[in-house]
């Protein structure tokens, strides 16, 4: 998939730079265009095949954000696919040629009902066979308890589950206005590792490394059990 946005003042933070639930956004944007090319995005998955994609690991470096009125060029396609799990990549790229935003995704495809992996080749997926980088979120630091929240719609997506992107407002909430702009003073990477399912009315806290420059943090259940992890660390 390649298309071309102009960034608009709903996907800023508090400055004129894109916010990192929207810089997610965008990205899952992409893959889901780029997947419905290959008719086989979630829509058609639930349809006509009972099953549904779920984004496992999402890798994000951002180099330099989208600013307020900037267009920006995106390009998204599949770089390699197994048996039960695939590999998207993402860049997003300035008029100028430079890279702005580079996302590798991790996904894969389950019964909606059964949650049980539903092979690659029984939806119409076209396949791929470039290398990949393995990645998975590193833990830095002891985490505190930072807040409580709850699942609102708002945070959910088409299958009711809490949405990689919009589970991020409450971490990019957490942080006060001296703390995010620290953050987006360098480049950085975003990881996020989805480990169980947040519907909505499910309760959660949220755990935060508190350096800025390289710390972990997560959704956690009242029972202690993780629904995803993720770390955040400059690129040096």
């Amino acid at each position: 998939m390649k298309k071309q946005i102009r960034v608009t003042a709903t996907q800023l933070s508090f400055d004129e730079g894109m916010s990192i639930e929207y810089i997610y956004g965008m990205l899952q944007d992409a893959v889901t265009f780029t997947l419905g090319e290959m008719g086989c995005d979630n829509i058609t998955l639930r349809r006509d095949y009972h099953a549904m994609w779920v984004f496992n690991k999402h890798r994000v470096r951002v180099f330099r954000r989208p600013v307020w009125g900037e267009t920006v060029n995106i390009y998204c396609r599949v770089v390699k696919s197994g048996r039960l799990a695939c590999w998207l990549a993402t860049d997003v790229t300035a008029l100028s040629g430079d890279t702005l935003i580079q996302g590798l995704l991790e996904c894969c495809v389950l019964d909606k009902e059964s949650f049980r992996f539903v092979k690659l080749s029984a939806i119409p997926f076209v396949p791929a066979s470039e290398e990949v980088e393995a990645y998975t979120p590193a833990l830095h630091e002891p985490m505190e308890h930072i807040s409580d929240f709850t699942v609102i719609p708002s945070l959910t997506d088409m299958s009711g589950h809490m949405n990689n992107a919009r589970g991020l407002r409450p971490l990019e909430d957490s942080f006060t206005r001296d703390e995010l702009t620290a953050l987006y003073s360098a480049p950085f990477e975003v990881n996020i590792h989805y480990v169980s399912q947040a519907l909505y009315g499910t309760a959660l806290q949220l755990w935060r490394g508190t350096e800025l420059t390289r710390f972990s943090f997560a959704y956690r259940k009242e029972d202690g059990s993780d629904v995803f992890i993720g770390s955040v660390e400059r690129i040096e």
